[in-house]
């Protein structure tokens, strides 16, 4: 293993640095996502699901708070909407006028569902399915600083050799945007119960090295989500979303960007 460690190591840089990926293999991983996130329906594309305080935009379910409100999770769709601007998709003006959210609540959401702001958003999020995969694979250049700087300086080699491992299966890519995308990157202080996050951090944090990067992935999650059910105000009852959460992680097992 030093040896291996030490030759993941060197390529690191380059691992990150230039990660690109076709608009044809973002399609299809966008649309794997899509499926683990709405199940490919395109009414699932603008959703307020029940028990949660955000709406959930796009084939990752990017949280969009209501305006006013602060949650304790990473707000992205916002920084989606910039991106869509900057890569020349055209926005409706009441999007363009402010990115936060107009509807304060899952009933008021609901009621909208059919009208003309949120069918006009699902056709934009229907023709932009790689934009938003790109949207992602952007964000992962500037991830090493940030799970460095959230964990010990002594786990610093092993977080950079796992992620490379991990990046360079066949199912990698896939895998680690659709986690981060799902359970976030593991770097938000509030992104925590007693303490314990379960984001990419956290999951490189827990694998072992010991089998298929992509299996060691799988079982350092399943790990890592179960210490978030424990840990989880009893309230919210998230021990109803494991076994969805499980079977989210065991499609990485099987897929890769030709399947």
């Amino acid at each position: 293993m030093p040896n291996k460690l030490l030759i993941i190591l060197l390529l690191f840089p380059t691992l990150c640095n230039g990660i690109e990926i076709s608009s044809h293999a973002a399609t299809i991983v966008g649309h794997k996502i899509w499926k683990n996130e709405c199940g490919g329906k395109v009414e699932a594309l603008t959703t307020w699901n029940e028990g949660e305080e955000f709406a959930s935009i796009g084939i990752g379910h990017f949280i969009w708070y209501p305006k006013g409100y602060e949650g304790p999770f990473d707000e992205q769709f916002p920084k989606l909407l910039q991106y869509f601007e900057n890569e020349g998709v055209s926005l409706p003006l009441w999007l363009k006028n402010s990115k936060e959210c107009p509807w304060t609540s899952r009933e008021c959401f609901n009621n909208d569902l059919k009208e003309n702001k949120l069918t006009k958003l699902r056709l934009i999020l229907l023709n932009t399915v790689d934009l938003q995969v790109n949207f992602m694979v952007n964000k992962l250049s500037s991830l090493l600083p940030r799970l460095l700087a959230a964990s010990p300086e002594q786990d610093h080699d092993l977080i950079k050799a796992r992620f490379a491992r991990v990046l360079e299966s066949d199912a990698g890519i896939y895998a680690i945007l659709d986690y981060i995308n799902f359970k976030g990157d593991g770097t938000n202080p509030s992104e925590r119960y007693d303490g314990k996050g379960w984001g990419l951090l956290q999951v490189l944090q827990t694998m072992d090295d010991c089998n298929d990067a992509i299996d060691d992935f799988v079982t350092a999650g399943k790990k890592v989500l179960n210490t978030r059910i424990e840990r989880a105000p009893p309230e919210r009852n998230e021990g109803r979303w494991m076994k969805g959460w499980y079977n989210r992680l065991d499609t990485y097992l099987d897929t890769s960007l030709t399947s």
